[in-house]
């Protein structure tokens, strides 16, 4: 399995964001430019949180995580921690508060879904799959309203949270004073 070193918990979590958002969230130059003051350190077993480490034993069937490394961006700390060995590879990112953020386990390749596979061969005819990861992003996504403004967000169990686009009233078919189109 690929190592578990995050260019950044956050820019993932954007990158996510922009995948499955309907309306992919706007990105201001402050924005683009934190990954510059990210901090990745790696740090001791007994160096994670408790909740982290029980979180991530939950995660993984109680297998105990090889290494650990603690995130750093913005004053928001994440930990990205692996497990390996005895055919059992498993990496998960958690909030400081062991909320799940991501998780990564590599999987047989029978196991992929047809449509997946069908689509792979497709797109890359003559190509042999070589290894598969699953892999889980959790995040919420929420519609908030700030007077007569609406607007999307997407927030991520350590904090963080990108912003989306505001709401075009004629996509939700209904005037500011709440009558349908």
């Amino acid at each position: 399995m690929h190592s578990f070193r995050l260019a950044s918990a956050f820019t993932l979590g954007a990158l996510a964001a922009l995948a499955i958002a309907a309306a992919a969230p706007e990105v201001d130059d402050d924005d683009r430019d934190r990954d510059d003051d990210e901090q990745t350190v790696q740090i001791d077993i007994a160096q994670v949180p408790a909740q982290v480490l029980a979180s991530f034993l939950v995660r993984s069937n109680g297998v105990t995580p090889t290494s650990a490394e603690r995130i750093t961006d913005d004053g928001i700390d994440v930990y990205a921690l692996e497990s390996e060995g005895d055919g059992v590879d498993f990496e998960a990112v958690l909030s400081s508060a062991g909320d799940i953020i991501k998780t990564e386990s590599q999987i047989g390749i029978d196991t992929l879904p047809q449509s997946v596979r069908d689509a792979l061969a497709k797109a890359f005819p003559g190509a042999t799959i070589a290894e598969a990861d699953d892999v889980s992003l959790s995040y919420f996504t929420v519609e908030l309203r700030q007077g007569d403004r609406t607007f999307d967000a997407v927030a991520f169990a350590s904090g963080d949270i990108e912003m989306g686009d505001d709401f075009d009233d004629d996509d939700e078919h209904e005037d500011r004073d709440g009558d349908d189109d």
